[in-house]
């Protein structure tokens, strides 16, 4: 997926937002929410590997190279990522392009039942789009709680203020409640035409946007304290997670160990052997 404006990717940190008057780097609230522990991910990458295995049978076995074929295998879960995500930049551009200058993104085949998807949601609610793909900060915290985030919209339906999030995937998953909490307490918004910073409005509720080939369906997200505070958990728990060089020291032996406790200073004999 395209990155969002002022967003940078850093090898080792993932997605982060520059700051758009201190220049300073906030980790994104999809990068914080990937501290969360995925375990379904294992049940449906296998399933996914090995359906793809079994459709293919017949080109696997003519492959001769077993290197080959593991990385043919190995491939198709970003292969599906990789899809899923075009799937994404292409609806946002295309709400950007109703709403604003932007040229119209290119409508492949298979965007095309997503596109009627959006387009049934846009007729049923018709909302009043006030921000599309807005940038926020929350700044006021001590740096290491501190982050940003790009949400997908922010408009009235029935004068109605709610944030909104397309979801193209297969389903609508609870982190949806953390995201969508820490991005409307962001207490800053960012307007990328003027450059300037503006207070984050309150909103009455949060939604996401379902869009599937099928159709669509829109869900209240309870994106409460609750949820905030959790998020806030998962950003006290991400520097570790990117920052994990020596946490499991040396092996040690005897006297290795009372050196590093401190407990006896090692003799002559045994600093020229290195202990």
């Amino acid at each position: 997926m395209t990155e969002p404006i002022l967003a940078l990717s850093v090898p080792g940190m993932g997605r982060m937002y520059r700051h758009p008057v201190s220049g300073e780097l906030y980790p994104s609230v999809t990068n914080v929410i990937q501290v969360l522990a995925k375990p379904w991910l294992d049940a449906w990458a296998a399933k996914l590997v090995a359906g793809y295995a079994w459709d293919n049978r017949e080109t696997l076995m003519q492959i001769e190279d077993r290197e080959a074929a593991v990385d043919m295998l190995k491939g198709v879960t970003r292969r599906r990522r990789d899809a899923a995500a075009d799937v994404g930049s292409t609806i946002h551009a295309y709400v950007e392009s109703l709403f604003t200058d932007e040229p119209r993104p290119q409508i492949e085949s298979e965007h095309e039942p997503y596109i009627v998807a959006l387009q049934g949601f846009l007729a049923e609610f018709d909302p009043e789009f006030v921000v599309v793909e807005g940038t926020i900060f929350s700044s006021e915290f001590p740096e290491d709680l501190r982050y940003a985030g790009t949400f997908d919209f922010l408009a009235r339906i029935d004068g109605h203020l709610v944030l909104g999030d397309y979801k193209t995937g297969s389903g609508v998953y609870e982190e949806v409640g953390l995201q969508l909490a820490a991005l409307r307490r962001g207490e800053a918004l960012w307007d990328r035409h003027s450059g300037e910073l503006s207070p984050m409005p309150d909103v009455e509720a949060c939604v996401a946007v379902h869009l599937r080939p099928e159709g669509f369906a829109l869900h209240v997200i309870r994106a409460d304290d609750a949820a905030y505070q959790a998020f806030l958990g998962l950003r006290q728990a991400w520097p570790w997670t990117k920052n994990q060089s020596g946490i499991v020291g040396p092996r040690m032996n005897r006297v290795r160990l009372l050196k590093e406790l401190g407990a006896v200073a090692p003799t002559t004999e045994q600093e020229s052997l290195g202990v």
